[in-house]
Formats: structure tokens, C-alpha cells, sequence
């Protein structure tokens, strides 16, 4: 065991009874060894905390190192939990549980609106599932990629149906085509390339009557289109604010092309 390590467990030992350890003891299911690590991950930007030099910190590189670790633990659980299933079935059924609305409420769910510390510039549920990416984070440097895999583990166990969620259907480009020609509604996909990626990404964008209903990123062009339609398909509901735009949207078209049909018809008239 390196001596840096050896260091950690005696500092451990001697800490271990004082209430930061003890609160993140209850969060993670054991002692972490370098008690800063975890401080800092729920350190969200609004906070404007600074370290002994002066200089502004918070928990966005923890964030980050979280969201990619998070990403693999998830994909890891997947794939050996549905051996026979697709890749494009994999990436949108991970999606669905590593999205931010869904990681917001496990943030919440787990304790951290009382551990997360924000000046009040966000609203504070919308920097729990970044807090929780950061907390990742921190499990994966002070611990490992074990350690990391059984906390992610143990909160999907606990909080989320992958069952279920897998059990949906997941055919939204089908739904959304069912749904336009039953409403007489007009869409398109426009794809494109993510050039910021490290890995050639393509980017779908799914119009409906020239409004921007959703916009999907991923490996393929179909999985892309996929997850656009998925985005779209969850805001069509009658009080949704898009559908209004999109309604409106419609009778201007149709008013357009009606009053082009009067144009056309009088000049051959004449």
C-alpha cells in the first residue's frame, strides 16, 4: 500500500467519529478517505467559495469527471443486464436514466438538498443532479471505479425501474409519425455532425410545422432521429406550450398556402 494511501486510512481512523464523515458515511455507504474530495463536490459555482490562496473553486472539474463516470457505470450495468439487446435499445434506454431531470430528482432522493450548498443564484433542484455527477466524481478519485460502480449501483437499485423503463416502447419515431398523420401535422428531421466530439456524433433535430420540437445526439443517424422523436413526443401533450406554437404555427402555413392558392387562381383566371 502506498504511503499516500496509508496516510488517508490513519487520518480515517482518527476522523471517522466527526459529523462530516459520519454525514457522508450515511450518503455513501462508507468512509471516505479524502473528506475535501466530497466538500468540494457539493461546492456547486452560485457559491462563489474560495480556497487559501483566494482563488474561486467549485465542483464543476468533479462534475465533469462524474458525468463520464457516471455514463460508464450505467452503460457497464446495461450491457450485462440485457445481454441480447441492440446497441441503438442500449443507448436510448440509457438516456432515459442518465438525463437530468431524472438525476435531479435522485439527487434529491439520496439527501443532497441537505448536503449541497448554493448562494440562491440556481434553483435548487437543478444543481442536484450536477452535485451528484460531482459526487461520483469524488467516489472515483478517493476510491475507485469499484467503489464507484456500487454507489451508482445502489442508487439505481433503489430509486429507478430499469424494468420498467425497458418495458416501454421505445419506437418513438413510429409513435410521432402515427400521431402527425392522425393530427395532420407536417415534420422533418434535419440531421448533422457534432464537430465538438472526440467521436463522430451525428445531430438530429426533429421539426414539426417548422417549430423545433427536439433534438437528438448519438452514434447513428437513426439513434439520433430516435431520441429527437423520444424529446418531442414527451411535450405533446395539449397544455404543453409547444403544442400552442406549433397549432398556431400550422393556421399561418395554412393561411399562406390558401392565400398563394387565391393568387394562383385568379391569374389563370385572368
Amino acid at each position: 500500500m502506498k504511503k499516500k494511501s496509508v496516510f488517508k486510512y490513519v487520518r480515517l481512523l482518527f476522523n471517522c467519529r466527526r459529523k462530516p464523515y459520519i454525514l457522508f458515511r450515511n450518503l455513501l455507504g462508507f468512509y471516505p478517505l479524502d473528506i475535501e474530495l466530497y466538500q468540494l463536490a457539493m461546492l456547486n459555482k452560485s457559491n462563489f467559495a474560495k480556497d487559501k490562496e483566494g482563488h474561486l473553486i467549485n465542483n464543476e472539474r468533479l462534475e465533469f469527471l462524474g458525468d463520464a463516470v457516471l455514463e460508464t457505470v450505467v452503460t457497464d450495468i446495461l450491457y450485462h443486464r440485457f445481454p441480447r439487446k441492440k446497441e441503438g435499445f442500449l443507448t436510448i434506454l440509457r438516456s432515459r436514466i442518465v438525463q437530468r431531470k431524472t438525476l435531479n430528482r435522485l439527487g434529491m432522493q439520496i439527501g443532497l438538498n441537505r448536503l449541497a450548498k448554493s448562494a440562491g443564484f440556481s434553483k435548487p433542484f437543478n444543481i442536484y443532479g450536477n452535485t451528484l455527477e460531482a459526487l461520483i466524481g469524488a467516489v472515483y478519485l478517493d476510491r475507485g471505479y469499484e467503489y464507484a460502480y456500487k454507489f451508482v449501483s445502489a442508487i439505481l437499485k433503489k430509486h429507478v425501474n430499469i424494468g420498467k423503463i425497458s418495458n416501454e416502447e421505445s419506437n418513438y419515431k413510429v409513435k410521432l409519425q402515427e400521431w402527425a398523420q392522425k393530427n395532420k401535422m407536417h415534420f422533418r428531421y434535419e440531421l448533422s455532425e457534432d464537430d465538438d466530439s472526440k467521436s463522430i456524433q451525428f445531430v438530429a433535430e426533429l421539426y414539426i410545422e417548422d417549430i423545433l420540437a427536439g433534438v437528438g445526439t448519438a452514434l447513428s443517424k437513426k439513434e439520433a432521429q430516435q431520441l429527437a422523436a423520444e424529446v418531442a413526443w414527451r411535450k405533446l401533450s395539449p397544455n404543453n406550450p409547444l403544442m400552442k406554437e406549433i397549432k398556431e404555427k400550422k393556421s399561418q402555413l395554412q393561411a399562406e398556402q390558401e392565400q398563394k392558392e387565391a393568387l394562383l387562381l385568379n391569374e389563370n383566371d385572368n
